[in-house]
């Protein structure tokens, strides 16, 4: 019996021991991943377009959130297209960043009158974030303004006008000058001229040459800017009646050798003289003209006659001119003294000299003989310049009209 009861331990003993060896269960342990967190752009915010102007405007915007790392850079993208993006869209980087994230952009070189669409970036190692649209629209451009001056000055082929700048617009001007033609509204595709006798403060004086006598031409100034041509208003005026200055001038013809070559310097200096009259004025007078060795420089009256000495530097252009207006009145005729007191007290002349000067305060000066600027009293005056014999006969012209008679 007791041999039975020791078996019985054993075998409930193993018993035992069997069972703890086997397993509990056949299902496999699993292991819970980690979460995986997704990298992100940056999150940005266009809050507000400013100081919208023609060309410009400035941007502000914010990185609210700068994703998963750093910003590397930062700015706003544009277009005349929906939702512009740094591939399709002009790129304004930023100009000023605070600490808070807020940064602003400067937009430059816009067309005016044009709708745009802006959207702010950011840029991180992960790709580009963008913000919210907003579109706004530039402001129109001004045109340059450009008016005719009220003072106009004829010739027999010349017309000389005064241009006035009032405004210059909002875009440079690459050409600027007159049209003119005998029908209205002239354009540049008719006729124009660029050629500035004088830039005067906020405006121009221009020649307009070849054109027909007595007849009247519209005129207009114009501009041209990256926008087109701009014209100002348009004026009418008309050429003068052709002066009529013929000379006479006796040459002996056994005179030496040096008196037949002042004969040459006199004589052409007459040709050019009369021409400047003929096309600058349009007074009629004949002239006799006297090579006159004994004379000191050269003298003339108002019947016409003219003598002109030996000495060379005054057997020119300008010292025949001074002379023919001696003999058309200047210093010569009674009206000279009314009309010439220190000053001269006529309207034409003062506002043909203000025009050509582009002086608003210029004054014809004189005495009982002679006027200033432009009156060629000396061979030292005569620098050979064209528009100092236009001038003087231009004078002369407005002289007439103010009152001085020619005979």
């Amino acid at each position: 019996m007791k041999y039975i009861y020791i078996i019985g331990i054993v075998l409930l003993s193993f018993s035992i021991l069997s069972c703890s060896n086997t397993p509990l269960s056949d299902e496999k342990v699993v292991q819970i991943p980690s979460e995986v967190i997704p990298e992100k752009t940056p999150e940005v915010s266009t809050i507000e377009v400013l100081n919208i102007d023609v060309k410009t405007a400035t941007i502000n915007a914010k990185v609210i959130n700068k994703g998963s790392a750093s910003v590397t850079k930062r700015g706003v993208c544009l277009n005349t297209i929906e939702n512009p993006t740094i591939e399709n869209g002009v790129l304004y980087p930023e100009t000023i960043t605070k600490a808070t994230g807020e940064f602003s952009a400067n937009l430059f070189d816009l067309q005016d009158n044009t709708k745009y669409y802006i959207r702010a970036y950011a840029i991180n190692k992960v790709g580009v974030g963008y913000g919210n649209q907003i579109v706004f629209d530039t402001k129109l451009a001004n045109i340059p303004v450009l008016k005719m001056g009220n003072v106009t000055i004829s010739g027999v082929h010349d017309l000389f006008v005064d241009v006035k700048i009032v405004s210059n617009g909002d875009f440079p001007i690459v050409e600027s000058g007159v049209t003119w033609d005998l029908n209205e509204n002239p354009i540049i595709e008719n006729n124009k001229t660029t050629v500035r006798i004088k830039d005067n403060l906020g405006g121009f004086l221009q020649r307009i040459t070849n054109l027909q006598e007595l007849k009247k031409y519209f005129v207009r100034p114009y501009a041209k800017t990256i926008k087109g041509v701009t014209y100002g208003n348009q004026i009418s005026v008309s050429t003068i009646k052709s002066g009529k200055f013929t000379f006479y001038m006796w040459e002996d013809p056994v005179a030496s050798t040096e008196t037949k070559a002042a004969y040459v310097r006199i004589r052409a200096a007459f040709e050019d003289a009369t021409y400047y009259y003929n096309n600058f004025t349009s007074v009629e007078k004949h002239l006799t003209i006297n090579y006159s060795p004994g004379t000191p420089t050269a003298d003339g009256n108002i019947s016409g006659w003219i003598n002109m000495g030996s000495n060379q530097s005054y057997q020119r252009t300008g010292t025949a001119m001074h002379e023919i207006a001696h003999t058309i009145g200047v210093g010569t005729h009674g009206q000279w003294g009314i009309l010439m007191k220190g000053t001269w007290q006529g309207n034409r002349v003062k506002e043909i000299l203000r025009v050509l000067t582009g002086s608003t305060t210029s004054e014809l000066l004189g005495d009982g003989q002679h006027f200033w600027p432009y009156g060629i009293n000396g061979a030292n005056e005569d620098n050979g310049d064209e528009m100092l014999y236009i001038t003087n006969a231009l004078i002369l012209q407005g002289m007439k009209t103010d009152g001085l008679p020619s005979n």
